[in-house]
């Protein structure tokens, strides 16, 4: 995660009640689902409020402009923390935490998956040749003393 993956979205007004969903879900109803699709799995409801991040308990320090941020925290430092950790088992900046796996030691396991009979490779050849088939010529340009884009007929780079 960083700034460049970052997940942007509008919202006409206040963005939080979309965010969160238009409607509290039930506790209950909640605890009961998850107890359906992973019945190993020990479900113990941990509060009736807002998350931390939501509550304020993590607001973002400065901003460039100096204008107030529009969310109570930061999404970056859910995603890069809590939410890594929560799923991966430990969080892409900051020291680690107790309990947290190197994510270095994870051995990684690659493939590559070949069509023995190159039947596939031929056929996405013959898809690609009579796409280009279709396609006008390629055009050039190159820019003009004035700074516009002009279309070139010499053929050349």
């Amino acid at each position: 995660m960083g700034s460049k993956t970052a997940l942007l979205a509008f919202s006409a007004g206040d963005p939080r009640p979309a965010l969160r969903g238009a409607a509290r879900p039930d506790p209950a109803q909640v605890v009961a689902r998850v107890r359906e699709l992973h019945p190993e799995y020990d479900v113990t409801p941990l509060g009736t409020g807002s998350l931390p991040y939501w509550a304020g308990e993590h607001p973002v320090r400065s901003t460039v402009t100096g204008e107030p941020y529009p969310l109570p925290f930061h999404p970056l430092e859910l995603g890069g923390g809590p939410v890594l950790r929560a799923l991966f088992g430990f969080a892409e900046e900051g020291a680690p935490a107790a309990g947290d796996i190197d994510p270095f030691g994870v051995p990684l396991l690659a493939f590559r998956v070949a069509d023995p009979s190159g039947r596939e490779r031929a056929d996405r050849q013959a898809a690609m040749e009579r796409l280009v088939a279709l396609m006008d010529p390629p055009r050039r340009y190159r820019f003009a003393p004035d700074g516009t884009l002009r279309e070139t007929t010499d053929g050349g780079s």
